[in-house]
């Protein structure tokens, strides 16, 4: 498990991406070269370890600033002069703040896509054009457009496979194993720019392409 043993400075959770609902919750750690990174968190379960996993996305966010509280304090530990635990600090919370504003961000893009996806005309199940016409991905597919209908990928998690939408079409996309998924795209939509977000198959990707996503596995 990647940076398991280093000095954790912060906690956050993220979506989980891969199961396409609940939330995951990331540590915030000081690398042995100085550096930070979020890293995915994992508890002690029985002789193995398992992720700290949220169903909710609240309930995720205040554990996680419970322990932020008790969390900052691991910086005075650190064999760094003062001058440096107080920039560390200040690094701290500022990543802490980024990740829980584009998550609340996401979240009110998702809403409002969802409340938006009743304006425009979805497509008939019969109508989708899918790998092998195999009707569980039609029904799937169909399921993630009644929320978002403007997507271009969708993580389809209990059938293992992401689709992405060419030309009318929708195909297996392809995944690097090492950079997981693709590009961001912003579009515009009713006036306002909003940024792409993950949802499975009730999350699927909210207005463009492909994104980076750091920590996070898909396998087709």
């Amino acid at each position: 498990m990647p940076g398991y043993n280093l000095y954790v400075l912060a906690a956050f959770p993220q979506p989980f991406f891969e199961r396409g609902a609940g939330y995951i919750m990331y540590d915030y750690k000081m690398k042995r070269d100085g550096g930070l990174q979020w890293f995915v968190r994992y508890l002690k379960n029985g002789s193995g370890f398992k992720a700290d996993y949220y169903e909710e996305l609240d309930k995720a966010i205040d554990a996680a600033e419970e322990m932020n509280e008790h969390l900052i304090n691991n910086v005075d530990s650190l064999d760094v002069s003062n001058e440096d635990k107080a920039s560390i600090k200040i690094k701290v919370e500022k990543a802490v703040i980024v990740r829980k504003r584009r998550l609340l961000e996401e979240r009110l893009m998702l809403t409002e896509a969802i409340n938006r996806s009743g304006e425009i005309g979805l497509l008939q199940h019969e109508d989708l054009a899918v790998p092998s016409d195999r009707e569980v991905l039609k029904v799937a597919l169909f399921e993630a457009l009644k929320e978002t209908p403007y997507v271009k990928l969708v993580r389809l998690a209990q059938h293992g496979v992401t689709l992405m939408e060419e030309s009318g079409r929708w195909v297996y996309a392809r995944h690097n194993k090492k950079r997981r998924c693709i590009l961001t795209e912003n579009v515009s939509l009713g006036g306002s720019v909003m940024r792409a977000g993950i949802i499975g198959a009730k999350r699927s990707l909210l207005f463009g392409q492909c994104c980076v996503l750091e920590q996070t596995n898909f396998y087709s």
